[in-house]
């Protein structure tokens, strides 16, 4: 629906901008998930309960996953420019603007 309506240079750009936003979330629950699996198995093993322990974790992982969005947030309008080359950085652009 994007690369119809806004274009497949757009659409290259929400891609990139997507890939951006989800990469950070995805490195960090991998290898969360490969702890978590065995820990929750063990403790369920024991008979002990897994609701604080899931509670705890997604507590954590959603207190450090917004303090990294916050900070990307704040952050985007100098620092992607400088890590991006000159023309994947119209990925950060708002508004719908076209790309130059």
């Amino acid at each position: 629906m994007i690369g119809l309506s806004a274009g497949t240079i757009n659409l290259g750009y929400y891609n990139r901008a997507f890939q951006l936003l989800a990469t950070p979330i995805s490195r960090l629950a991998s290898p969360l998930a490969e702890v978590a699996v065995p820990t929750l198995r063990r403790v369920q093993v024991e008979g002990r309960d897994l609701q604080p322990l899931l509670l705890r974790a997604q507590f954590t992982l959603g207190f450090f996953t917004t303090a990294m969005y916050a900070t990307m947030s704040a952050s985007a309008a100098w620092l992607l420019p400088w890590l991006l080359t000159h023309t994947l950085s119209a990925a950060i652009r708002f508004g719908g603007r076209t790309p130059q």
